[in-house]
């Protein structure tokens, strides 16, 4: 059977793969422009208001809600990653072109992030949130009905946008709706995105393909297949249904409760600071660019890493020495996705009684450690390839909630500097499919690569930002729980003095 006999040449491959990044690097320039005017103008206008009282039982319902929704995007995160053989042989293509797909949503999501960071200014956040969820889903489930690789495409720009919209608002609504006490809410958040991609390729695998591979063979088009690969028969689109499905319904519920709390008008606590906010004196406007900027360089660095991670590591274990087939590859990223929901999990308490730059620090060196271990030995000892695996889900755990629990404390995060800080990681996304993809068939290693670049930029930015802080002397986080009353005006008046 017909399964993968498009190939690109050495020199196709490079011609792309300059075409592509040159592309990309424009749409990044273009994009980082905005992202500066959004930044000067937000911390050059301070947000007026205050959030309406809201009750804590109401608080709870909605965070349950949210939790939901993030658990609904993780389980749409890893899709296209295990099945990129897939639709490769369905759209008679090679992996490099499909896998052009997550460019296509990392451009969306970018898009999707900046006109939302402005719209949630003047429309209902909440209800916005709901509905991108709800297209989304839809969206999912129409992948497998995709006739050609151009609609394929034309449906990932609409799942892009609407995630993009959705990650923005439920984020930046979580922080404002427990302002303050934060921490381990955020943690709660992804540990239920993290539940999502650990239950997804539970979900997708009984409909990926079986292939039994020759071991005396080493060219993928002499293996073969079952039935389940013929795209006339194929059963992929049950899982995609399902994903969606989940993904409408948290639209609805979010939409629902946004019925039921009747949070005012239009503007649902968008742009605003909370009645028990503790407002953080940053010494001067140029402290406020500086965080933002780095935080944007360490989100975007670690997201591409971590989302280009869980997407290619299926297609990675294909083409190491021991050639994996897809439904073991999804098994490799099982494993990797129960660590990270495990990480997540532990770090809901962690984050109590730990700073959480030392966790970020740890985590780091974690994914390191796993990194290399995949870099290494992984491509030729089955033992050690799911060891990196797991090593990098409990890395990739705790960087992310614990970075906005770290930001919190030193920068009001608002919808606007959230969209712009959430757009830093689709930049960096929109580049690193179109190296990994073009190269991963003839050196699969380039995601190793790709992963050692990200932790260098990561480390260096971390620690400038951290030395930024410290040099300003804003203190105020002591065992993870802010500090209040007599403490903190104790301190504020050594800074002054």
């Amino acid at each position: 059977m017909y399964i993968h006999s498009v190939t690109l040449s050495a020199n196709e491959n490079t011609e792309n793969l300059s075409s592509h990044v040159s592309q990309s690097l424009l749409l990044t320039c273009i994009k980082a422009q905005y992202l500066w005017y959004l930044v000067q103008m937000e911390v050059s206008n301070e947000a007026k208001g205050s959030t309406p009282n809201v009750n804590r039982p109401m608080k709870l319902l909605t965070s349950v809600v949210i939790w939901y929704g993030s658990f609904a995007m993780g389980l749409s995160a890893s899709f296209l990653g295990t099945t990129l053989l897939q639709f490769s042989e369905k759209f008679e293509t090679n992996v490099a072109s499909v896998s052009k797909v997550f460019s296509i949503l990392s451009v969306a999501f970018i898009v999707g992030v900046l006109l939302s960071g402005i719209i949630f200014r003047y429309l209902s956040r909440s209800v916005l949130c709901g509905l991108f969820l709800a297209i989304m889903g839809v969206g999912i489930a129409s992948y497998p009905l995709a006739p050609s690789l151009v609609v394929y495409f034309g449906i990932a720009v609409i799942v892009g946008f609407s995630s993009g919209g959705f990650d923005t608002a439920h984020i930046v609504w979580l922080i404002d709706l427990w302002s303050g006490e934060a921490a381990p809410y955020i943690q709660v958040q992804h540990f239920s995105f993290a539940l999502g991609t650990f239950v997804s390729p539970l979900i997708i695998r009984p409909f990926l393909a079986k292939r039994e591979v020759d071991q005396t063979l080493t060219d993928f088009t002499n293996s073969t297949t079952n039935d389940n690969m013929d795209p006339g028969t194929s059963e992929i689109w049950i899982p995609f249904l399902i994903v969606g499905s989940s993904c409408i319904l948290g639209g609805v519920a979010i939409l629902g409760v946004t019925c039921l709390r009747n949070f005012g008008p239009c503007r649902i606590g968008n742009q605003t600071n909370p009645p028990n906010h503790i407002e953080k004196k940053s010494p001067n406007t140029s402290y406020k660019i500086q965080l933002i900027m780095l935080a944007c360089l360490i989100v975007g660095t670690y997201v591409g890493m971590e989302i280009t991670t869980v997407q290619f590591l299926p297609t990675f274990t294909h083409f190491i020495p021991l050639k994996l087939a897809p439904s073991d590859g999804a098994k490799i990223l099982t494993g990797l996705s129960a660590a990270f929901m495990s990480g997540r999990a532990v770090g809901i308490f962690l984050v109590l009684k730990i700073r959480p730059e030392i966790i970020i620090v740890g985590n780091f060196v974690v994914i390191l450690v796993g990194n290399i271990a995949l870099h290494f030995v992984g491509g030729t000892s089955l033992e050690i390839l799911w060891s990196g695996a797991v090593l990098l889900g409990v890395g990739f755990s705790a960087v992310f909630p614990c970075f906005y629990g770290f930001l919190e404390k030193h920068l009001h995060v608002t919808d606007v500097i959230g969209a712009v800080i959430i757009s830093s990681s689709g930049l960096i996304s929109a580049i690193y499919p179109v190296i990994i993809g073009t190269w991963i068939e003839q050196n699969p290693y380039v995601l190793m690569y790709t992963n050692y670049g990200s932790l260098l930029i990561c480390w260096i930015s971390f620690g400038a930002m951290y030395w930024i802080i410290r040099g300003a002397r804003v203190e105020g986080y002591v065992g993870g729980k802010e500090e209040h009353g007599a403490m903190i005006e104790l301190k504020m008046k050594e800074i002054e003095l």
